[in-house]
């Protein structure tokens, strides 16, 4: 089981009651849009769109037009039968400037970045289809001061996680082509909004059970009152981070 399998990201959708896979759904998309300059060029890539809830509401923003590739070829599928005003394209985030000869002005990271196996090479194919004043824009988990490295062993199954260390993100910005603009910590609102999610499955666990099974109920409810432990203890927390061109 896994939280990034179509049927993880399915049970996501009926508890979230939209097709979103991170923090805080719309409220957090409409947050992270707040931050961005007026008249910031695209065309707009979203990096780990999933079932593509997120880049069709960016879409209906006026924030156009939109991209959203995904590594998972059957969220694309679903994704592109759902909101047909968005292309979207199966690529791997290592590979992409091999999938794209035209330029982007804006990129978004919806916790998409904390699971990427390598996170340099990923920034340096996202600097390869930037345009010279292109904004990336990276809303994930963070680890505060090494807290989540330290964390008790009963989450340790969140081994492969790589959330942001903020001390270390300027430099590895700009060893990538990228210079940081901004962070805003979020942490207080990760808290609330996974309290939320956490009350929402419990809620629901009659629609998982009866949809998924017992066994995926199990799943979900454990994974993210974890998680939900971890940001209460300090160990994890969640930030927006915005880096233009180099």
């Amino acid at each position: 089981m896994h939280m990034n399998s179509r049927e993880g990201k399915a049970i996501l959708a009926l508890i979230r009651e939209g097709d979103y896979a991170h923090a805080g759904e719309e409220e957090s998309i409409r947050l992270v849009l707040d931050h961005i300059p007026k008249g910031q060029p695209g065309p707009i890539l979203d990096v780990g769109c999933g079932r593509g809830g997120t880049a069709d509401f960016i879409r209906r923003q006026s924030w156009s037009p939109m991209v959203g590739i995904d590594i998972d070829a059957t969220s694309i599928a679903e994704a592109s039968q759902r909101y047909p005003q968005v292309q979207f394209q199966t690529a791997n985030v290592e590979q992409v400037a091999d999938c794209f000869s035209d330029k982007f002005g804006m990129f978004f990271l919806f916790n998409s970045f904390y699971a990427f196996p390598d996170q340099a090479l990923a920034l340096e194919q996202l600097r390869k289809v930037a345009d010279d004043s292109a904004m990336l824009v990276i809303f994930d988990y963070t680890d505060p001061v090494g807290k989540f490295e330290r964390r008790e062993s009963s989450v340790a199954r969140f081994d492969y996680w790589r959330p942001l260390k903020l001390a270390q993100l300027p430099e590895q910005l700009k060893q990538t082509g990228w210079v940081l603009h901004s962070v805003e910590d979020l942490s207080l609102y990760y808290v609330q909004w996974y309290r939320q999610l956490v009350s929402k499955i419990q809620h629901k666990r009659d629609a998982i059970v009866g949809q998924f099974g017992e066994a995926w109920y199990d799943f979900v409810e454990r994974e993210y009152s974890d998680m939900l432990h971890c940001m209460e203890q300090g160990w994890l927390g969640g930030a927006i981070v915005l880096a233009i061109v180099h």
